[in-house]
């Protein structure tokens, strides 16, 4: 039962019985003793994940008085000789008890440091990526990270490539927990290597990596200085055609990325702008399927940010989204028509989302561009490009209130008269008529 509510996204999971007072008194010691005098690495495996149930099923306000009865014994048997099955238990039981016990566990914050650290060195990928992970946790609890930052910076540009891909990990989760933390000159030191690592500075480095860095890049806009955001938004803002297809691809997710988590930062900026939207215009026309796909995602975090800061009356007087939407339109709707079914979804969802967030008359400039490719879409071989280009439709002639006034008037324009035939009553309809649920592509993209 527990493991169908978190599949069907129902959240966190408490057992009522475990949100008593001194409820978890009697099943401690069971898992504590099968963790510390386990007859066999599986014993302390199944012991320790059962730990981390436990405390994931426990009230946060029954967990503290137990928090230091349960994280030492923790430590103290990471550090012995176990396989890495029972290491990487561990690793996922702490970084549970990180994010339900707080502050909480501050007396441990250093020894915990200390061990995650080393685990990023473990021969195991696994408990490499788990420390990384319970690590950048950790950061929320800490003041002062500094010191870590600039070890894991270090590590990231002269580690062995199998161990980058950890400290990458434990970098953007640093960023995320405690960006706001790191000093400014320690920043630009960050900035500098994961712009190096995401340029692939290093022939070892993998893609995987490239990527990781792109996406932390997005989380450092949020807190680095203006030169620190110029310098990312320089390096990967090249509109060459020269550039290979892998890196074309991770400049765009970095923008994309940055699109994302600071939208602001880049459209406050006239200079920037330009040079967003010029970048975003080449990439969406590039000839490999992932560079597009990509550049669609940016475009679509750049136009929601736009969108929501104007009101009907400036969209109506051609402000706000009209100073990008109209140098990206004609690019969108050529990757409505894409050969690659990933790059007609993500176009769709774009178009889709941009008519259903328009407060004026902002996209009716623009339906003679984007309705034909979304009308030939409805006819798709593939049924999920027809489910969204019915949505797309419903937007675009605001088919969504249940009325067809909008529609019928706009089909009577010179501009609208050319789609008539192609545009039935019937079609109005039932698309009229299709339920108003949420569709989440059009909201984020997971990174």
């Amino acid at each position: 039962v527990i493991e169908a509510v978190r599949g069907a996204g129902g959240g966190q999971v408490v057992v009522a019985g475990l949100c008593l007072p001194k409820a978890l008194a009697p099943i401690l010691p069971i898992l504590l003793q099968g963790m510390l005098q386990g007859g066999s690495a599986e014993a302390r495996e199944a012991a320790a994940e059962g730990l981390g149930e436990l405390v994931e099923l426990t009230g946060k306000n029954t967990l503290p008085p137990f928090v230091i009865q349960i994280t030492g014994p923790l430590i103290r048997i990471i550090g012995d000789k176990f396989t890495w099955q029972v290491k990487a238990a561990i690793l996922q039981t702490l970084a549970i008890l990180i994010l339900k016990g707080g502050l909480a566990l501050k007396p441990f914050l250093p020894q915990l440091q200390t061990t995650f650290v080393k685990c990023l060195h473990d021969g195991s990928r696994v408990v490499r990526l788990r420390s990384a992970k319970a690590l950048g946790l950790l950061m929320a609890l800490q003041p002062k990270v500094d010191t870590l930052v600039a070890e894991l910076v270090v590590n990231l540009t002269t580690a062995d490539p199998d161990v980058k891909a950890a400290m990458a990990v434990a970098l953007k989760g640093t960023l995320v927990n405690a960006g706001k933390n790191i000093s400014a000159l320690l920043m630009s030191k960050v900035t500098a290597a994961l712009l190096e690592v995401e340029a692939g500075g290093n022939e070892e480095e993998d893609q995987d990596l490239r990527e990781m860095a792109a996406s932390s890049l997005g989380i450092l806009a949020i807190h680095c200085s203006d030169e620190d955001l110029k310098s990312v938004l320089s390096s990967v803002s090249s509109a060459s055609s020269s550039l290979p297809a892998d890196r074309r691809h991770v400049d765009a997710l970095s923008l994309s990325a940055v699109l994302r988590r600071a939208p602001g930062r880049l459209v406050g900026s006239e200079p920037m702008l330009k040079m967003v939207v010029k970048f975003l215009s080449v990439r969406l026309s590039d000839d490999t399927a992932w560079v597009r796909l990509a550049a669609l995602s940016g475009a679509s975090h750049l136009l929601k940010f736009q969108q929501a800061s104007t009101s009907s009356e400036e969209e109506e007087e051609g402000k706000g989204t009209a100073t990008s939407l109209p140098a990206l339109v004609a690019q969108i709707a050529k990757c409505v028509s894409d050969d690659s079914s990933d790059c007609r979804l993500k176009a769709l969802s774009v178009v889709k989302g941009v008519a259903k967030r328009s407060k004026g008359d902002g996209v009716q400039p623009h339906l003679p561009a984007l309705l034909p490719p979304v009308l030939d879409a409805l006819s798709d071989r593939n049924s999920n490009v027809k489910a969204k280009a019915d949505r797309a439709l419903r937007y675009c002639l605001r088919l969504n209130t249940g009325e067809m006034n909008y529609a019928s008037t706009w089909l009577k324009t010179p501009e609208g008269s050319k789609l008539k035939s192609r545009i039935s009553d019937a079609l109005l309809k039932r698309t009229s008529q299709l339920p108003d649920v949420s569709d989440a592509s059009d909201i984020s993209d997971k990174e």
